[in-house]
């Protein structure tokens, strides 16, 4: 799973929290009467700079740009899974609390809902190389597999970027489409099926529920 195609990256968001958090911190505010903390604003304008340097990349392919252009210059078929298919299926509240039930007599949801109860409780998330994997076991999730010539910016203020473009690049799939309730479904069967040394007790009896639809 990596990149975005027609939809904004998801690194500017981060940044602009980290600016946001840095700008409300008073060790890093000037101080009024000239004996500024440390550091005074730098921070701040650092942070700042950072949200508005990515507007486009995602997160995989910024954190390692080169690797990802490498990647484009090999000659090994390529299929992207990237955040445009992934952002129709953001992990809700009620498909959090399904999996909460289902843990109750498998321990692999219950595992599943309390790493993502972690990152899911002050902001959004998605179940990102879960949706690229699904691919893999379950391609008829995806209504959408197109050839797209895109190339891969490796640095400079849009690094990481993924764009479509006439000429140079190269020819990749790109899947798109998801049922998303048909994803959710799949997600709450095979993670609440109980494993053979399952004991079944991972709390409250709870009678079996429905995947949420959304």
């Amino acid at each position: 799973m990596g990149g975005a195609l027609d939809v904004p990256g998801n690194v500017r968001a981060a940044a602009a929290a980290a600016a946001g958090s840095a700008a409300a911190d008073p060790a890093t505010a000037a101080d009024d009467g000239g004996g500024g903390a440390a550091g005074d604003g730098a921070a701040v304008a650092e942070a700042e700079a950072a949200a508005e340097e990515e507007l486009v990349a995602e997160w995989n392919f910024y954190c390692d740009p080169a690797a990802a252009a490498r990647v484009w210059r090999s000659d090994v078929r390529l299929t992207l899974v990237p955040l445009d298919a992934i952002e129709p299926a953001p992990m809700t509240p009620p498909l959090m609390e399904a999996l909460k039930r289902r843990g109750v007599k498998s321990r692999y949801a219950a595992l599943a809902a309390a790493a993502w109860a972690a990152v899911t409780s002050n902001r959004p998330w998605h179940a990102y190389d879960l949706i690229a994997a699904a691919y893999v076991v379950r391609p008829a999730l995806f209504a959408r597999v197109e050839d797209v010539r895109c190339a891969v910016t490796a640095d400079g203020r849009q690094r990481g970027r993924v764009a479509r473009v006439a000429t140079g690049g190269r020819v990749v799939q790109v899947v798109g489409g998801l049922d998303v309730q048909g994803f959710y479904d799949m997600l709450l069967e095979d993670l609440g099926r109980p494993s053979d040394d399952d004991d079944g007790d991972h709390g409250q009896a709870s009678e079996p529920q429905p995947a949420p639809e959304l």
